[in-house]
């Protein structure tokens, strides 16, 4: 589709305003400071070309003066793992994190097992191409 959504086009909300955004990001927010567990996953559903990626980085853009933020746009390595663990140590929050990319559920949960011990809030998104996913979905594990 088009290139990512630029920080000042957010920080300017030169973007189409879903109320889904706020819905969202609230929903984030809940997890993030009602969190039980070090690793909560919210997944986002969507067709190809809907907004998820902007979804994503907008909740960032809006979390980020309270989580520590990242977006990961390429596979993980070592130094990746050891920049979030050095971050959580310093933070002792939960680092939010958002997985933006050719990720796919074996991915996502090779990086949920080597971060485990780390606390961490992920936004996955991932492409649908069922008939009933027209839109975007998210789903909040528990």
């Amino acid at each position: 589709y088009g290139e990512p959504i630029t920080w000042t086009a957010i920080e300017e909300e030169l973007y189409v305003k879903h109320n889904k955004i706020k819905y969202y990001e609230n929903k984030v927010r809940q997890k993030l400071e009602n969190a039980n567990k070090d690793q909560i996953l919210i997944s986002i559903r969507h067709s190809p070309g809907a907004g998820a990626s902007i979804l994503g980085r907008v909740i960032c853009w809006n979390l980020k003066r309270e989580y520590p933020t990242f977006i990961l746009k390429n596979k993980f390595d070592e130094d990746v793992y050891e920049s979030l663990l050095r971050v959580s140590a310093i933070s002792g929050k939960h680092l939010l994190i958002f997985l933006d990319g050719n990720y796919d559920q074996n991915d996502v949960n090779q990086f949920l097992y080597r971060t485990r011990g780390i606390k961490v809030c992920v936004l996955y998104a991932c492409k649908c191409t069922r008939s009933w996913c027209v839109n975007i979905h998210c789903e909040f594990s528990t």
